[in-house]
């Protein structure tokens, strides 16, 4: 291959990805964005050469062009986070009647989340909903009762490559009520009635974008995150 040939790859290769950017003072260059957190920006020149300069060194249309292909950036990644789920009950309480045992406890949820890329995230900003059944005592259909929507929020910083994070959610009361022997109820309701945590729905945002959705079940999904009132 003729060296001219093979300088004029070299040089569209270096260029490959590069976008133009201006700073306050009117200066343009041509760079490669490889990296964008907190208000600063890592570029990459055609020399090959890597800098790191400040967000608001930027103009105000270069600013946005950065941010988009941070955005755009974010939503090419696939579920980075492998998700881990433990169970915490907590403050349990019993007490009798004559006729029914009554028992409670808070429930609450830890989340483990472990990054799987080679990316830092400086924050990752957790909103959840818990749907929580309500059971109904005498209930003939255990469909009976109310259910609500708990909401809530988390933040995790700093997550590393390949490193591990928590959170916890709130905590639910939950209550299980169960008839004696020999006791019924006067309309052929259960004997017993139990709360219980019928889904679980959590997003995981970066910067403004959603990067991944834990459902269980899945099914849940079919409901609309905010309801209407």
């Amino acid at each position: 291959m003729k060296p001219i040939l093979i300088l004029l790859l070299l040089t569209f290769a270096t260029l490959a990805g590069a976008i133009e950017l201006t700073d306050t003072e009117g200066r343009t260059i041509h760079a490669r964005i490889l990296k964008y957190g907190g208000d600063r920006v890592d570029i990459q020149m055609r020399t090959g050469r890597r800098y790191t300069v400040k967000l608001d060194t930027l103009s105000e249309a270069s600013q946005l062009a950065v941010k988009e292909w941070h955005r755009k950036e974010l939503e090419k990644l696939n579920d980075p986070f492998d998700i881990r789920k433990n169970t915490h009950k907590t403050e349990e309480t019993s007490r009798s009647t004559a006729s029914t045992k009554i028992e409670g406890y808070n429930l609450a949820y830890e989340f483990t989340l472990k990054n799987k890329t080679l990316r830092v995230f400086d924050k990752v900003k957790v909103e959840y909903i818990l749907f929580h059944k309500q059971a109904q005592p005498a209930a003939q259909s255990r469909d009976a009762g109310f259910r609500k929507r708990i909401r809530g929020e988390a933040e995790i910083e700093n997550l590393g490559k390949f490193k591990e994070a928590s959170f916890m959610t709130k905590k639910v009361h939950m209550r299980e009520s169960d008839l004696r022997a020999n006791w019924d109820y006067a309309n052929g309701g259960k004997e017993k009635a139990e709360d219980e945590i019928e889904a679980i729905w959590i997003r995981f945002y970066v910067d403004g974008v959603m990067v991944q959705e834990y459902a269980v079940p899945k099914s849940i999904t079919d409901e609309p995150w905010e309801l209407k009132e």
